[in-house]
């Protein structure tokens, strides 16, 4: 008797994106602005206003803008300017401090190890190898500590704190990588995905988002306020 497998596809940039307009809604006006100015910062923001059908609100730009956001850790997979890092095409972290660096933009490994857990098994009781790091659970973990410790000013004030700025360009990363991951987490709760190394192991995606915005609405809470011009 044969038996093949194959992929399993329980997500896609459509349940990334479903995740985010649901977050996008839950944000107050003010949280909502300035995710709006940040994403500013991403340099393939460009591209996404093509995917955009034409006349469509302001309003509504703005949301389509923040959902398609959370599909970039997955649209860099297939840009040129990006490689895989790491073993197993880039699905296994490299054995270096690079698996788990956060230094932004000026980052072009695509980190696939980021996205998911992959919890090894055996239907024998083998002894079973660690569970690769880093993975999913543990970069949400850096991220929102990132997170958490920056509360820099506005945009309108960059101009004179460049280094400020800096730092939103990783805070912006980070917000992009959590939401991402955030959706990721509940892959295997439509299907039994299964990989080479073991089973994807996820977290329930709604309590993740959940976190998210009202960690994002704290940290923004403390933030100082831009002056009038």
């Amino acid at each position: 008797m044969i038996a093949l497998s194959v992929p399993s596809y329980g997500w896609n940039s459509r349940g990334h994106m479903m995740v985010a307009a649901v977050a996008y809604q839950q944000l107050t006006q003010r949280t909502k602005d300035r995710v709006d100015a940040l994403l500013l910062l991403n340099p393939d923001r460009v591209h996404w206003f093509d995917l955009i059908p034409e006349g469509t609100s302001a309003a509504r730009t703005k949301m389509m803008i923040f959902m398609i956001a959370a599909t970039w850790p997955d649209r860099i997979k297939s840009d040129p300017d990006y490689h895989s890092d790491g073993f197993h095409g880039g699905n296994r972290p490299p054995n270096d401090a690079s698996a788990s660096q956060n230094i932004g933009y000026e980052d072009f490994a695509r980190h696939k190890y980021w996205h998911f857990i992959d919890k090894p098994f055996s239907p024998d009781g083998t002894a079973l190898p660690p569970i690769p790091t880093p993975n999913a659970q543990e970069m949400i973990t850096l991220f929102r500590t990132v997170l958490r410790s920056l509360h820099t000013p506005f945009l309108d004030e960059w101009s004179a704190k460049r280094e400020e700025a800096a730092r939103d360009r990783d805070r912006l990363r980070n917000h992009l990588v959590s939401t991402h991951q955030a959706g990721r987490q509940h892959e295997t709760l439509l299907t039994a995905g299964q990989t080479a190394g073991g089973i994807k192991e996820v977290l329930p995606v709604a309590d993740i988002m959940r976190q998210l915005v009202a960690e994002a609405e704290a940290a923004l809470a403390k933030a100082p306020k831009p002056e009038a011009r």
